[in-house]
């Protein structure tokens, strides 16, 4: 029996503890350099999916307020470093949206695939429409925000669902 309690406690680990920590701060690293090489690298743009988003919104659930918004600074800043205008408009969003993300996770009870879906989508717009507002630009807040962000919130949520769904982050049973 102490090998069933050990395996118990290793399957609890992975799925709620530290290791479950470690998968998602690896994952987000990975997304950040797969972002990185579609967008510069490959020269992708908007064809490819918002992956440092992503990444900040999956770091958010794992880490306090304070992390989260740092975190979400930090690859807001990542973000505004390949940007042509409006730097500090994606550090800025990137650290509201993942400080509020940041919260969510002592409101939910069980990451379900909706939770995600609603998760992802919520977050993917909710950034894109405070980067519109903070950056400024030349197309009107309707089509930018609205328009082009309901899009690319749909995209990242159909993306973000698959990329958790492959790296097993549903949790099972209550939150921690």
């Amino acid at each position: 029996m102490p090998t069933s309690k050990g395996a118990a406690r290793l399957e609890r680990d992975l799925t709620t503890g530290s290791g479950h920590r470690l998968r998602v701060l690896l994952l987000a690293a990975i997304l950040a350099t797969v972002h990185l090489t579609l967008h510069v690298g490959l020269g992708l743009g908007g064809g490819a999916p918002d992956l440092l988003t992503l990444a900040m919104l999956l770091l958010a659930l794992e880490t306090s307020p304070p992390a989260a918004g740092f975190l979400g600074m930090a690859l807001g800043l990542t973000r505004d470093a390949l940007a042509i205008s409006g730097f500090g408009a994606g550090s800025l969003a990137g650290a509201i949206v993942a400080t509020l993300g940041s919260f969510s996770r002592e409101m939910v009870i069980q990451r379900s695939a909706s939770f995600f879906a609603f998760y992802f989508l919520i977050g993917k717009w909710l950034f894109d429409a405070l980067s519109r507002i903070f950056g400024g630009g030349d197309r009107s807040f309707l089509e930018a925000a609205v328009i082009d962000g309901g899009i690319g919130a749909v995209y990242l949520a159909a993306v973000g669902l698959a990329i958790v769904l492959l790296a097993g982050l549903f949790q099972k049973g209550e939150a921690k």
